[in-house]
């Protein structure tokens, strides 16, 4: 993908800029950086890369990794660490700025929308003296215009592309599940709102952007995603490398779990649409992978390929032509 838009070829030769969203400790800025470093290197001088991460503590970090390896690129200001969400964004830019989420849509907040003959929103009820207790739903009439606009994005998608892989793939499971919890006559889904509002946040404030987004496209392996569709895997990761404990519920005390969200990629691309009049593709990794990069770059000496063999529930959303 970057062959294809060489800074070289950019409109009146401007930089490279690139803005990563919840970089984490900053690994993959590094890499990149130094890939420009070390192929590209009369554009490494002129690039910007701006990390916005909500962590202050994986800020450090990724300031810390990012200053022993490019340290004149971090005192001249052209590689920043933002503490800050991406839906918080002010900063504005009319350069061609590359925005890059990897494994992001998959923690960002969601909302629960039963169906039926009058939708409705939910809301979650807490004890005020201890937040972590008292959790539980609490329905009311679809009433968040925000809500409404990505429910009314669903609906319209054709029937096959409603659901994603996991829904698909568990629908026997998820039946039996349904019937089980009484949810029969309770259709429901988690609805990426806070993606919706990113994509118009950003196409406001960078009106000159593209995206690479990396994400989970089908997830398993608890009974909390068999809840209603696009239903997060709720677990915590326990000592041994392969242990875990599942929760069967979202609503668990903060830091008690990990809270993993599939993103259906035909609803993601249609919300770009709605949110930009843009058009965007989607891929699975494998064939992002084949398309992208070089074969000797990412295949061992015995002909594996991790990037190929290793990702086969995650998909690729791109608006590079």
């Amino acid at each position: 993908m970057y062959h294809e838009r060489k800074p070289e070829a950019f409109p009146n030769k401007r930089r490279v800029r690139i803005v990563e969203v919840g970089a984490g400790a900053g690994s993959a800025a590094d890499s990149i950086l130094q890939f420009f470093k070390t192929f590209e290197g009369k554009f490494y001088e002129h690039l910007e890369y701006i990390i916005y991460e909500i962590s202050p503590q994986m800020c450090e970090v990724a300031l810390k990794k990012l200053t022993a390896s490019h340290p004149k690129l971090v005192e001249r200001g052209q590689v920043r660490v933002v503490n800050e969400s991406v839906l918080a964004m002010k900063e504005k830019s009319d350069e061609l700025t590359f925005f890059l989420l990897l494994e992001v849509l998959d923690n960002l907040p969601h909302d629960r929308v039963y169906l039926g003959s009058t939708p409705e929103q939910v809301l979650v009820e807490f004890n005020p003296a201890d937040p972590n207790t008292g959790l539980k739903e609490v329905r009311a009439p679809l009433e968040d215009a925000l809500i409404k606009e990505v429910l009314d994005t669903y609906l319209r998608l054709p029937e096959t592309e409603r659901q994603s892989e996991s829904d698909d793939a568990d629908s026997i499971v998820k039946r039996l599940y349904k019937r089980w919890k009484k949810l029969d006559n309770e259709q429901n889904i988690f609805l990426p709102t806070a993606c919706y509002q990113m994509f118009k946040n950003i196409h406001s404030l960078f009106p000159q952007h593209h995206y690479v987004i990396a994400d989970f496209d089908f997830l398993r392996g608890a009974t909390s995603a068999l809840a209603g569709v696009n239903a997060p895997v709720v677990s915590f990761k326990l000592a041994g490398s392969a242990e875990k404990h599942d929760y069967d519920s979202y609503l668990v005390p903060r830091g008690a779990a990990d809270i993993f969200f599939p993103t259906n990629f035909y609803l993601l691309r249609a919300l770009y649409k709605r949110a930009t009049r843009r058009s965007s593709s989607f891929l699975k990794t494998a064939d992002f992978v084949e398309q992208n990069t070089r074969t000797k770059w990412t295949e061992t000496k015995s002909g594996y390929n991790p990037l190929r063999e290793d990702f086969a529930n995650t998909s690729v959303f791109f608006t590079v032509p």
